[in-house]
């Protein structure tokens, strides 16, 4: 079952769904992100923090197009909550507040996009050996395979080979069968004529 699993034809990498669902995380972290920032400040986003926003999008939605989904459930928690500590420090008192705010939601966002690249890279090293050892042991399946199938054709070699022999042997000796009785016909006949010249 394992082994018609593996060997069944893989998914296409990109897929109609599958981009679909990249540009809805895109438009929807848009959405989020600008609304989210008009809610709260109360007024609309620059064009730089605009351009901020669509960068962070595109990136999540490269991920999700990519189906890494390690670095992709990553990377939108360290934006969510780099979102929210950032809109909690800038709200403290102070001029280096606003300033602080941002350092920290790009220090969160830097530090589980970075989370979710070493756990991705795992998981790839992890999928690729796990391909290995499925190629692995579908080769020795295969090659166990062939050799039970050169054993067989041995084994019924051998047997064509016994009755090719038991055949031959019966050939040579059904002649030798057949002879006997002619030879030993004309004594009988010999003998008769030798009673009959006694007697007269």
């Amino acid at each position: 079952m394992k082994e018609t699993e593996s060997t069944r034809k893989k998914r296409p990498f990109f897929t109609v769904s599958n981009l679909a669902a990249a540009l809805l995380c895109f438009a929807a972290f848009l959405a989020v992100g600008l609304g989210g920032y008009y809610i709260v400040v109360g007024e609309f986003v620059s064009a730089e923090l605009a351009a901020i926003y669509a960068v962070l999008a595109l990136v999540g939605g490269i991920a999700v197009l990519l189906r890494l989904r390690r670095f992709t459930v990553l990377y939108y928690l360290g934006c969510a909550l780099g979102w929210a500590a950032g809109w909690f420090v800038s709200g403290l008192k102070g001029a280096f507040a606003p300033t602080a705010g941002n350092i920290c939601t790009f220090f969160l966002i830097g530090v589980f996009t970075l989370f979710g690249v070493i756990f991705e890279g795992k998981g790839m090293k992890k999928r690729m050996a796990r391909r290995k050892e499925e190629r692995a042991r579908i080769e020795a399946a295969a090659e166990t395979a062939r050799q039970e199938s050169e054993l067989e054709q041995a084994k019924q070699a051998r047997q064509a080979a016994g009755e090719v022999l038991a055949q031959t042997v019966d050939a040579v000796d059904a002649p030798e069968e057949t002879a006997a009785p002619t030879e030993a016909g004309p004594i009988p006949a010999a003998a008769a004529e030798g009673e009959k010249s006694q007697q007269g």
